[in-house]
């Protein structure tokens, strides 16, 4: 495998950061075989902050339209 070149390694240090390279879904640490979002990855955390937003408006809504 070749070293990356200098522009790659600039790219890297420039924008990209370690944590990018994370993946979006992991295993589930409590023994079985599902899939959680990555807390490590900015698609995975945002993906955990618009459900929680998602999750709480739609009982909010659901709240509101009952008698």
């Amino acid at each position: 495998m070749r070293p990356p070149t200098a522009a790659a390694r600039t790219f890297y240090c420039s924008g990209m950061h370690k944590r990018d390279h994370e993946p979006v879904f992991i295993r589930s640490r409590w023994g079985t075989s599902r899939y959680v979002y990555n807390p490590n990855n900015p698609v995975g955390l945002a993906l955990i902050v618009i459900t929680v937003f998602v999750v709480l408006g739609s009982l909010f809504l659901l709240g509101r339209s009952t008698p």
